[in-house]
């Protein structure tokens, strides 16, 4: 089912308690706020005005400008295609458990590194896992290889 604009203000914020307003609402000028500040840090001009976004979350609209979702999309790190509700999903549904904004930020990211920069990740936060924790398994092809292919030895740089 897709996700209304008001939904997918409410879950980008879901990780940033200064968004949010005692009654559990997006406080919208604390968001436009924020938006400002990084757009200026980032040299941009263009920003979604507090005015389009009290629409959004008021329900007075029901989709995103391709400019407000990719201001969106760049400042909150996620996907242009999850704020403009192109890509259905359920988070608390996908692969069986609650997938939070931080989870899909970290996912989006690590798709953008090399696959030895993915293994590096990989084998970091095996490391910090606690003792006898379960590791996820090495997921293989039909042809039963790694689908990671195997780190290259320090000498072949």
């Amino acid at each position: 089912m897709k996700k209304t604009p008001k939904e997918i203000l409410e879950w980008l914020c879901t990780d940033h308690a200064e968004f949010w307003k005692k009654d559990r609402t997006v406080n919208i000028y604390a968001l436009h706020h924020a938006l400002t500040r990084w757009a200026k840090g980032k040299g941009k001009t263009k920003v979604p005005s507090q005015s389009t976004l009290a629409r959004l979350y008021g329900k007075e609209s029901d989709e995103f400008k391709t400019t407000t979702a990719e201001a969106l999309s760049e400042f909150f790190g996620v996907p242009v295609s999850i704020i403009r509700g192109e890509l259905l999903w359920n988070p608390e549904e996908v692969w069986g458990m609650d997938i939070t904004l931080t989870e899909v930020r970290l996912l989006y990211q690590l798709r953008q590194l090399q696959p030895d920069q993915r293994r590096a990740v990989v084998k970091l936060v095996e490391e910090m896992l606690p003792p006898g924790a379960e590791k996820a398994p090495v997921l293989l092809s039909p042809r039963r290889t790694p689908l990671l292919p195997a780190p290259k030895s320090p000498d072949k740089h």
